[in-house]
């Protein structure tokens, strides 16, 4: 599946030059997306743990490794 993301508004953000509009388009579908952001922040602290996924209840992880 194709789709067509187009970036408009670029504002100077801490000295780059960044979309404040992101537009997606499925033209198969006919659906569309707008994304308008009002903020953007560079250069943030970032939690690790806002990058860790749990299981949903009742599922098991399971490790698999691969060896040359």
């Amino acid at each position: 599946r194709l789709y067509r993301v187009r970036y408009e508004d670029y504002r100077s953000v801490g000295g780059a030059s960044l979309p404040f509009t992101v537009r997606i388009d499925d033209d198969k579908s006919g659906a569309d997306a707008v994304l308008r952001f009002t903020k953007i922040d560079t250069n943030v602290q970032v939690p690790a743990e806002a990058f860790v996924q749990a299981p949903r209840q009742g599922l098991s992880v399971e490790v698999l490794e691969c060896t040359p």
